[in-house]
């Protein structure tokens, strides 16, 4: 399931640190970067149960080719696609794909990431679920 929602409403008081290696790397809009960070990690708690990645620990890193946006279809809508590693607090790095795409009519033109809008949907397309679900470095 690809979750829905606001797209930077919720955004925290804090800059999306996390994403920081991202916006080095590719240009992006200011809401944008607000809708990866509130709707990922949105997801992430869906996913896992818990706001891991809000608590400052976790880092997305490229791969060694560096960032680079793809654009997929999908069931007749336009995904982007940005692929890197969800560094955790023990410092391992999971693959993971990141996904956006615009919502209603727009589906089907892709979203680049400089692109001020929101109608966008953005979501985990490879996420470490079991992973992180353990969370051994957390006391429980």
């Amino acid at each position: 399931m690809i979750p829905t929602g606001s797209s930077h409403q919720d955004v925290t008081a804090h800059p999306a640190v996390w994403l920081h290696l991202l916006t080095v790397e590719i240009r992006v809009s200011a809401k944008f970067l607000a809708t990866l960070d509130v709707q990922l990690r949105d997801h992430a708690r869906q996913l896992i149960g818990v706001d891991e990645i809000a608590n400052g620990d976790y880092s997305l890193v490229p791969p060694d080719e560096g960032f680079a946006v793809q654009f997929r279809g999908h069931e007749g809508a336009v995904v982007g696609v940005i692929d890197g590693y969800l560094v955790d607090p023990t410092a391992f790095g999971h693959p993971v794909s990141i996904g956006w795409r615009a919502r209603g009519a727009a589906a089907s033109q892709p979203v680049r990431p400089d692109e001020d809008r929101d109608d966008i949907d953005a979501f985990w397309i490879e996420f470490p679920v079991a992973e992180l679900t353990a969370r051994p470095w957390r006391a429980t």
